[in-house]
């Protein structure tokens, strides 16, 4: 009886030791892990790998509308974009978010309806070095986990980054207990916090493409937001892809964006093989949207002379009909880049643009302000512009940039 209860506590035993890592590996994943030497948050209930075959399916079919007379395969900075430059229902407007760097600036372009609501829009992200996080100090450094970790090809590790589900371990790890499964999906969820961005919500992976698609909660109804993320050379290239939700004409840009981007990287000689292209079209395109986004991504290539593009940009556009939602973001960098706005205008550009601004707000202010005072008695005060176009010129003496002005000086663009 006594060898029974020995046998029977042995066998507890054993079962305990089996047990007891896949029950920390839980707790873990539920409840996160913070010491000095190793930080892990709790895998959120919202956290999931998902499968992108439902994208996949459709991938020759959207290729196919690549082809038509719409939409174009564009080499745009380290991608290969394609970009509906011809639509009839799509309005480009360029990006140039230089608030971290004037000199590299995050480049973008928004895709409008014909209200200038966005459908989608895409932004190039500042490229950063793949760092494993295997440093000393910290757990994976021990060198029976680092043993683990590098046995692992790079390629494997970026792939499970984004397509390993760690939220239980497989059968045969438990098993045959492969603590060093559990080290690993430690480590993938190390990494997953390090490396992909806050709130991030589901992942997955084209395997084709070599592309990871991370989605981020932004608590925004109306538009999501996922980061597309490739590794080359050790660096990690990322875009940002914002598409308005419940729109299904904004669901189609999307998917025939995913199933046609490939990673291209850029080289100096792009822009001049773009810039060749650019000088075969027509002058109708050449004042359009199609032009725009030639010499914009030529821009995206130049390490010399890059100011000859914007100017042209500009200078183009203005020829156009209706161009000033496109003109504006490319005003404000050359300001502050170069000086000049390049503009052929005599009349200041800018405050053109602030006037347009502007009076889209002090219409909606009003509008606000009828809502709240409609069946008040209001005594204006003193001083306070008390109509609309009082209000427009009041805001736009104080929005309009002092000491910038044309400048006059400037080459002219000159259609051969």
């Amino acid at each position: 009886m006594r060898i029974i209860k020995i046998i029977s506590i042995f066998i507890t035993l054993i079962i305990l030791s089996f047990l007891l890592p896949y029950f920390a590996y839980l707790t873990v994943l539920k409840f996160g892990l913070n010491l000095n030497y190793l930080t892990i948050p709790p895998l959120a209930d919202s956290s999931q790998v998902i499968d992108n075959s439902d994208v996949l399916k459709k991938e020759i079919a959207m290729s196919e509308q690549v082809r038509s007379n719409s939409w174009r395969l564009i080499h745009f900075g380290n991608y290969e974009l394609a970009i509906p430059t011809r639509h009839p229902l799509v309005r480009l407007i360029p990006t140039i978010d230089f608030k971290a760097s004037i000199n590299n600036p995050n480049i973008g372009l928004k895709f409008n309806d014909i209200g200038q609501e966005e459908y989608t829009a895409i932004r190039v992200l500042t490229p950063t070095t793949l760092n494993l996080n295997l440093e000393q100090g910290n757990f994976f450094s021990i060198p029976i986990v680092q043993e683990v970790i590098e046995a692992k090809k790079i390629d494997t590790i970026w792939e499970d980054l984004f397509s390993k589900k760690v939220s239980k371990l497989e059968l045969t790890d438990f098993i045959q207990f492969r603590i060093s499964a559990i080290v690993y999906n430690l480590y993938l969820l190390h990494l997953r916090d390090v490396l992909l961005p806050d709130n991030s919500t589901q992942t997955s992976y084209f395997k084709q493409k070599e592309m990871g698609i991370v989605f981020i909660d932004q608590n925004d109804g109306r538009y999501r937001l996922e980061n597309l993320f490739f590794l080359r050379n050790g660096k990690i290239y990322r875009l940002e892809l914002k598409t308005r939700n419940h729109d299904i004409f904004s669901e189609r840009i999307r998917d025939i964006f995913l199933t046609n981007l490939n990673f291209k990287m850029s080289y100096s000689a792009a822009a001049d093989k773009i810039y060749a292209k650019h000088k075969t079209f027509r002058y109708d395109q050449k004042v359009d949207q199609e032009g725009m986004i030639h010499l914009f991504s030529a821009w995206t290539h130049a390490d010399a002379n890059k100011a000859k593009y914007l100017r042209e940009m500009i200078q183009y556009l203005e020829r156009g009909k209706s161009n000033m939602n496109h003109l504006a973001p490319l005003y404000e960098y050359a300001l502050r880049k170069h000086n000049s706005n390049f503009s052929r205008i005599q009349e200041d550009p800018i405050e053109k643009v602030l006037t347009k601004k502007i009076a889209q707000e002090v219409e909606e202010e009003i509008q606000e302000e009828i809502k709240e005072v409609e069946n008040t008695q209001v005594v204006p005060v003193e001083g306070t512009p008390d109509s609309s176009q009082e209000k427009m010129d009041y805001l736009l003496k104080k929005a309009k940039i002092e000491g910038i002005n044309t400048d006059e000086t400037d080459d002219i663009l000159i259609e051969e």
